[in-house]
């Protein structure tokens, strides 16, 4: 195979792997996912002075601190 038709090739590959991707998300409206920011926010706000870590840890403690540590990410 040729250089262009190497890169033409998984330029393809990764078109098709992007549109497969784009189909599979769901796009909520902002009446539905705004309560759920501002709970997480406030939780957030709530445990930053006792520096609770509600999720992982990251291992840098600065980061935890401002981040509760890594969170799940909600459907």
């Amino acid at each position: 195979m040729r250089p262009n038709e190497v890169i033409a090739s998984a330029k393809s590959k990764l078109v098709e792997i992007a549109d497969q991707t784009e189909t599979k998300k769901k796009y909520r409206g902002i009446k539905e996912i705004l309560p759920e920011v501002f709970e997480d926010l406030e939780q957030k706000y709530a445990n930053q002075d006792n520096s609770e870590v509600t999720g992982v840890p990251s291992g840098f403690a600065n980061l935890d601190r401002m981040t509760a540590g890594f969170q799940m990410d909600k459907p």
